[in-house]
């Protein structure tokens, strides 16, 4: 319930009419969900490749906030909404393999990921 005082310049006072509120605080609590959908999780790069375009998206019940793209733990790029890409430069990556993951953040703080592995011959 609810009731707001008033005061005149005389310091003279008086009480509206009660109302009544309701308050409802709900709290998204559900996760985003977010693909990496490029490159394909094993992909290999050509021995000649000079890049590759990491690709990813992600959906939310509310609203997706960020996705960060990191390659072997590092950010390498930070979008705002629900996509994100990233032109990797191959031929400055070590031979091996490397783990691309995408974290995507909604607007309420909640995280989810995706991990793939790729190649470099």
């Amino acid at each position: 319930t609810l009731q707001a005082k008033a005061y005149d310049t005389s310091n003279n006072s008086t009480l509206s009419s009660s109302i009544s509120v309701t308050v409802s605080n709900t709290q998204d609590t559900t996760a985003p969900v977010v693909v990496i959908s490029a490159p394909l999780n094993g992909y290999i790069t050509p021995r000649r490749s000079k890049s590759v375009v990491i690709t990813t998206s992600a959906t939310d019940n509310v609203a997706v906030s960020n996705i960060k793209i990191l390659i072997d733990g590092i950010v390498m790029t930070t979008c705002t909404g629900g996509s994100c890409s990233y032109t990797l430069n191959t031929r400055k990556v070590k031979v091996g393999s490397h783990t691309i993951t995408a974290v995507a953040t909604d607007t309420s703080g909640n995280q989810a990921s995706q991990s793939i592995t790729v190649y470099k011959q």
